[in-house]
């Protein structure tokens, strides 16, 4: 049954406890009610305020290439590696890379995408693996190409344009 009597008294015992909670509640909640949103601190620039980067063309392998897979252990047997970018619209793109190992050309689609820095490219293969890029000039990429699973392998690979 309920005892009126007992809340009321229950209630004036526990009053210095609940009035701290209250006055806590009020002051952690200061502020937390006005209509302007907190900034995260991140800042993502216009496309008007970055230039990206043409990728049109055929980029060609100039230099060192260093790689290492599962199956392969350490090697850089490859004789040719081109990628061509077919077609870019604003921040993403598509096209193939050609690589010639031990006499065998392999052919493989991509599609891609440019980071909001203007310098630092994302590709995936359209059948396994990824690539990450640094656009060192107009005409030069730094590429690190990555795979997972059975066949895992890194490679990193200088390209000039064409």
């Amino acid at each position: 049954m309920f005892n009126k009597t007992h809340l009321l008294m229950s209630f004036g015992r526990n009053f210095p406890v609940l009035l701290v909670i209250v006055i806590a509640a009020v002051f952690l909640s200061a502020g937390c009610t006005g209509t302007e949103s907190p900034s995260s601190g991140v800042t993502v620039p216009s496309t008007e305020e970055i230039t990206i980067p043409d990728l049109v063309g055929t980029w060609v392998w100039s230099g060192d290439l260093a790689a290492h897979s599962a199956k392969r252990d350490f090697n850089t047997t490859a004789t040719s590696w081109t990628m061509t970018v077919t077609d870019q619209e604003e921040r993403t793109f598509t096209g193939y890379k050609e690589m010639e190992y031990n006499g065998t050309l392999n052919r493989e689609n991509f599609s891609g995408a440019i980071s909001y820095d203007g310098k630092t490219i994302y590709f995936a293969d359209h059948d396994e693996g990824f690539t990450v890029a640094n656009v060192i000039s107009a005409d030069e990429i730094e590429l690190i190409y990555l795979d997972d699973g059975d066949n895992a392998r890194a490679m990193i690979i200088y390209l000039i344009r064409a």
